[in-house]
């Protein structure tokens, strides 16, 4: 007799305990998949101004804005030479961190774009004489680029681009 109280007791305590740990189970996943949810929104987001800011930084140190943009008034070759290459150190030191929110190729394309716009502006001054006004190294720098230095910044724009189409795909 108390077998036929108990038993039947016991699979109905037996069958709350299972609910109950699939419920709780249940409601962990839909948390966990609301945060996730939560947390891609907010990346996606933190990643777009990423690429915005390597954009605008790309577009800086283009040699064509960036000599229309920092003055050479009175300035020789030599002291221009140093406050482009000071100005994009500085650009790149701010936008450094921005490496976190985008791939690997993305930061190697824009460090490869910034190598080779320093590479340009260094092999350019190497050709004036010491003391020669600024506007001739303007000179030097933006023939240069137009006749070669487009690839490495262009690549970077167009993986930058690519990347930032993946993410509404």
């Amino acid at each position: 007799m108390l077998l036929m109280v108990v038993l039947p007791i016991a699979i109905l305590a037996l069958v709350v305990m299972v609910m109950l740990y699939i419920w709780k189970k249940n409601e962990n996943d839909r948390r966990r998949f609301e945060m996730l949810q939560n947390t891609a929104k907010e990346t996606i987001s933190s990643r777009l101004v990423a690429y915005e800011r390597l954009t605008i930084f790309l577009e800086r140190i283009n040699p064509d804005s960036m000599v229309v943009r920092i003055s050479s008034n009175g300035l020789n070759s030599y002291e221009y030479h140093s406050l482009l290459l000071r100005t994009i150190r500085e650009e790149f030191e701010h936008n450094v961190s921005q490496q976190i929110y985008v791939s690997p190729e993305a930061w190697t394309a824009v460090k490869e774009a910034k190598d080779s716009i320093v590479k340009l502006i260094s092999e350019s001054i190497s050709t004036l004489p010491p003391q020669m006004p600024a506007f001739e190294l303007i000179k030097e720098i933006v023939e240069t680029y137009t006749n070669t230095n487009k690839p490495a910044l262009q690549k970077a724009l167009d993986v930058i681009n690519a990347e930032v189409k993946t993410l509404f795909a």
